[in-house]
Parts: C-alpha cells; structure tokens; sequence
C-alpha cells in the first residue's frame, strides 16, 4: 500500500517519503539552501543522494570497495542497516538492507 511520510530531518531540513515501506522517493529539503559540494551534507546539481535497497549489505559493501569505492557512515536502525559511499562525480550513494520480519 502506498504511503507518504513527512516531518523534521537533517539539520533541521524538512523530508518527504513517498512509496511503500518496499520502495519509495525521499526528497529533502535543508533549512539552509546556500549549502556547498565541499559539505558533506551538501548538494551537487540540487542533489542530495541516491538510495538504493540491497538483500545482502555485507557483500554490496565487498562489490563497492573492490570497484574503488570507499565506504563510509555505517550505521544501525530500525528496521536495517546502511552505508554510505560516493562514486568517481562525488554524488553520494546511501547503500540499506531492511529486515522486514
């Protein structure tokens, strides 16, 4: 079933999910728009990442660091687990595993 979720984010930035607990769009909007590239909660063209859902986290993260990518900002939550990376452009890449029971 779809869904929208919207509330306080980052920053004190503002967040908009649309989609199902599966799949969905984030879209953020920070409190300050004058942020820079060089910020590691900036922005490069207006955007901010790029999500993606994987099965198995372990072995995206092994496929990531032998491509040449440096893995970043691990972390645990409810309900998965994610990293972060940027590719060769420096556009931002969140990397998460859900654990729907």
């Amino acid at each position: 079933m779809a869904h929208t979720l919207a509330g306080p984010a980052l920053n004190t930035g503002y967040t908009v999910h649309v989609g199902t607990d599966a799949q969905y769009l984030a879209l953020y909007c920070p409190a300050d728009l004058q942020k820079t590239p060089s910020d590691p909660d900036g922005f490069l063209g207006g955007l901010n990442h790029i999500g993606v859902c994987v099965r198995d986290l372990v072995a995206c993260e092994s496929r990531a660091k032998k491509a040449g990518f440096t893995p970043r900002d691990h972390a645990e939550y409810e309900p998965g687990s994610r990293f972060y990376f940027h590719d060769f452009d420096g556009i931002e890449y969140e990397v998460v595993s859900y654990s729907f029971e």
